[in-house]
């Protein structure tokens, strides 16, 4: 009773090339470090070889010739009893997003002196003009030019006082040494009451 089933050659095969592909996918996964294209290029391999590998055990375990998954055993990464882990793919946008982010990171530069000068000259100027324009258009420009209308007169009546020297004369012990060549204006006008 030497009569071979059918479908055993097919599935030598499709163990010889389940453990093709695991050998393969070990070999090349260092690649995926090299750059996006080559992960990209790995994912594609991939997802081909899960196609060609499910469709084949779909087509020798159809009808009467079940097939048990575990029996599809290479190891504990590559078997058909658990197909993602088997055919992961490799998020090529996560790991290289990551180091696109860490080069933007890197490229971000220091400002030069030139820089932070031209910066504190433009805020000064803009500063300025704020100030021009609430002077201008707001009513705290006129708070501000009754502000500098006081300041200037009293700044003109102090130095006129102190010009004067008839307060001085008036308010001091000793008399100035012309004292007798100035003439006194004295008014005798009767007080307001």
């Amino acid at each position: 009773n030497d009569q071979k089933h059918p479908y055993e050659d097919d599935h030598d095969e499709i163990m010889k090339k389940l453990d093709d592909y695991c050998e393969i996918r070990d070999n090349i996964q260092c690649s995926v470090l090299i750059n996006e294209a080559e992960c990209l290029k790995y994912n594609k391999y991939i997802m081909k070889k899960k196609e060609e590998l499910t469709s084949e055990m779909q087509r020798i375990c159809r009808g009467d010739n079940y097939c048990k998954l575990k029996d599809y055993t290479i190891g504990n990464n590559c078997t058909f009893n658990n197909v993602d882990n088997t055919f992961s793919k490799i998020n090529c946008e996560g790991l290289y997003k990551t180091e696109k982010l860490k080069k933007t990171y890197d490229t971000i530069k220091e400002r030069s002196p030139l820089e932070i000068g031209f910066f504190i000259i433009v805020s000064f100027i803009l500063f300025y003009l704020f100030i021009l324009f609430l002077e201008k258009f707001t009513p705290v420009g006129s708070i501000i030019h009754r502000f500098r209308r006081r300041k200037y007169n009293l700044k003109r009546n102090i130095e006129r006082v102190d010009d004067d020297d008839r307060y001085s004369l008036y308010h001091s012990d000793k008399m100035s040494a012309d004292s007798e060549n100035k003439r006194y204006l004295i008014d005798y006008a009767r007080p307001h009451n």
